[in-house]
């Protein structure tokens, strides 16, 4: 399970800490972060206890994080995130198709029963780069009265959410016809505080 040189020395997601932007007040501003390392960095990962590594510079990462960095580097396309239940003893594991060969791998990643294997629709990459798409829409939106106050990636459903301050039905027809009503979940949305 060595990954190409080329794989090894790409950035990975490690942690979200968040996963929409705020408008309104902070108008602009990112509210995520980011931890990315690369796969040679994660081999020297030091295994803690069942499911925590460290890495070299004291990064704790959980067997959740770890099992979201492979999938990001190893099946851009196909992995779509994971959800993590039972006080961290059970990992859903979201793929846009369930191939037997892919899921094995990920098995071999985590001690036998905690993962299971979910269906959805789109992949991080994916969702990631419409993320980037209303970022980069979003004042043109505004100007059109559409004032989009939050968004992200939801990994359960394997959509972009979009909350809307004062949502219409007009609103959710140009967001629909934008970026494609099978890709997206548009709800009210209010102002963020504190961002």
């Amino acid at each position: 399970m060595d990954p190409s040189p080329a794989l090894r020395e790409t950035p990975l997601v490690m942690s979200w800490a968040t996963f929409w932007v705020a408008y309104g007040p902070s108008q602009g501003k990112l509210g995520r972060v980011m931890l990315t390392a690369t796969a040679a960095q994660m081999d020297s990962f030091i295994q803690l206890a069942p499911g925590r590594w460290r890495t070299p510079k004291g990064m704790t990462l959980t067997l959740a994080g770890y099992i979201n960095a492979y999938g990001l580097a190893k099946y851009p396309n196909t992995f779509g995130g994971v959800v993590v239940s039972d006080g961290g003893a059970h990992i859903m594991v979201y793929l846009t198709a369930l191939k037997s060969d892919i899921e094995a791998e990920f098995d071999a990643l985590a001690p036998i029963g905690t993962l299971s294997f979910v269906v959805t629709p789109h992949s991080q990459k994916y969702l990631e780069a419409l993320r980037n798409r209303v970022l980069r829409e979003a004042p043109s939106l505004r100007a059109k009265g559409i004032d989009i106050v939050h968004f992200g990636p939801n990994v359960r459903t394997g959509m972009l959410t979009i909350g809307v301050k004062n949502l219409t039905s007009r609103d959710v027809a140009v967001l629909n016809a934008t970026f494609g009503a099978d890709n997206i979940c548009i709800s009210e949305g209010s102002e963020v505080i504190g961002t």
